[in-house]
């Protein structure tokens, strides 16, 4: 396996990859590509002809040329203004002198109960002087409502291809960050809804290639717990001065300090042992079925002696033990919740870490500064 990972990383496909993967996208850094509320918010922008994209009404024109088949209709319709979620809760609603357009936005998720039912009442009833009223049911390939046939099936590879022209429509003199951003925007939804940019052709054929070595790798990163405590080591390296990575576990993120790990070295024993058969780790605890991360000082039982001294040190400085009537010692034990179904986000588990550091950080300074302090006494204790 090892000789097929390194052909996977040697090949001109995986590495052309690398690279465009490499390329920052506004949407994919803010975490936005499958949230519905932003993917509208965006859209309502773009389809409102007075804000500050220099569209005009262009891309609005595209999308009604889609909906409206009534041309008379369309070029007598004189637009009022679009509204976001404040009209009984549809996603974009866009008012017109002589008809509606009500779209519901749906990614990943279906229409709620009677959902689609609900906003057709609410038209007829509150805009009854208005009787042309369009439904529009957006999703990313079209798939039907379950309940409703009044509304109109629409997908984002019409939004995609729309936006592709306005792109490409030479006399527009689109606003240069509004450029970018639209940009951005018709890259995600063409690599995370339609998953046919090149970047995604391209994967597909390195998966067909290399399958086997995908699925062990998959196998070996795809866990919850391993993803997290990895992202939490790589911030520990870079967060904490003199960091040191203690003896590794799928569900702790274990480490020390340099200060500390030069007076606490590893000690001998037959006993159970921590890998690297250290006395003393910091350590934070991923606890699934709690739904919680635990932060925490262990003294392991290796070496009684020391372990002893351990605890009559820090008590003596005012850290608290979860366990005084067992060997292997816990102090200052602190939890905070945490979702695990969100393991891939790595912006929640970083803000997760952040929270937990927070209150982490003055103790293990705390802890550094008592072991240091009482060096010559702990070195004795070793047997």
């Amino acid at each position: 396996m090892i000789d097929k990972l390194k052909q996977l990383e040697s090949d001109s496909y995986f590495q052309k990859l690398v690279n465009d993967l490499k390329e920052p996208n506004l949407f994919n850094v803010l975490k936005l590509d499958r949230y519905e509320i932003r993917h509208s918010t965006f859209l309502a922008w773009l389809l409102d002809p007075n804000e500050k994209h220099c569209l005009g009404n262009i891309f609005l024109s595209l999308f009604l040329s889609d909906i409206v088949k009534d041309k008379d209709l369309l070029n007598q319709a004189k637009f009022k203004w679009i509204k976001r979620e404040t009209e009984n809760d549809i996603d974009i609603f866009i008012e017109f002198d002589n008809m509606i357009i009500a779209v519901e936005n749906k990614i990943d998720s279906d229409e709620h109960s009677d959902q689609l039912t609900k906003y057709t009442k609410h038209l007829k009833s509150v805009y009854p002087h208005i009787s042309n009223h369009f439904l529009v049911f957006l999703t990313p390939n079209g798939k039907l409502p379950k309940k409703n046939n009044e509304y109109i099936v629409y997908s984002y590879s019409q939004i995609a291809h729309h936006i592709e022209s306005v792109l490409k429509t030479e006399h527009l003199n689109i606003n240069t960050r509004a450029r970018i951003y639209i940009e951005d925007y018709l890259h995600s939804i063409n690599e995370n809804l339609m998953k046919n940019n090149p970047e995604n052709i391209l994967a597909a054929e390195l998966y067909a290639k290399y399958k086997d070595t995908f699925d062990f790798v998959m196998q070996n990163v795809e866990s919850d717990l391993n993803y997290i405590t990895n992202k939490f080591n790589h911030f520990l390296h870079h967060k904490l001065p003199n960091y040191v990575r203690g003896s590794e576990d799928y569900s702790f993120s274990r480490f020390t300090t340099k200060e500390i790990s030069n007076i606490l070295k590893p000690v001998k024993s037959a006993k159970r042992a921590w890998k690297n058969k250290e006395p003393f780790l910091f350590e934070i605890s991923l606890e699934k079925e709690e739904r919680r991360i635990v932060f925490l000082l262990s003294v392991s039982d290796f070496d009684l002696s020391l372990n002893q001294c351990l605890h009559k040190i820090f008590m003596q400085q005012g850290l608290i033990c979860a366990n005084e009537n067992n060997d292997w010692k816990i102090y200052n034990n602190i939890a905070i919740p945490f979702d695990f179904d969100e393991f891939k986000n790595d912006s929640y588990i970083e803000s997760k870490f952040e929270e937990i550091y927070k209150i982490a950080e003055p103790i293990i300074q705390k802890t550094q500064d008592i072991i240091v302090s009482n060096k010559i006494e702990i070195k004795k204790s070793y047997l």
